[in-house]
């Protein structure tokens, strides 16, 4: 489902030549390649995002609006280094 949601969400943006943050794309490949943190990218309800989802969805954003990796941001929401490194590659990977 999340090919065709970021297909339509890509085609949507072209049309009204908008920036897009793809942040379905991010989270998808984290949770395909590091399936663990991928479930914990969510709440307990398996639907809203946990405070590492936030932090999934704000560190693409931010690539989107200011182009720079968010490597150097301090904040984290607790999210360790290695899940930070899994995150960050996910962005890269894009």
């Amino acid at each position: 489902m999340q090919k065709e949601l970021s297909e339509n969400y890509r085609a949507t943006a072209k049309r009204c030549e908008a920036r897009l943050a793809p942040v379905g794309d991010a989270w998808s490949q984290v949770r395909k390649d590091h399936p663990e943190l991928g479930k914990q990218l969510y709440r307990n309800d398996g639907s809203h995002p946990s405070a590492k989802g936030v932090y999934l969805a704000a560190c693409v954003f931010y690539v989107s609006i200011f182009e720079k990796s968010p490597e150097k941001i301090e904040f984290d929401r607790g999210v360790s280094e290695d899940e930070k490194q899994v995150i960050l590659k996910a962005l890269r990977d894009r």
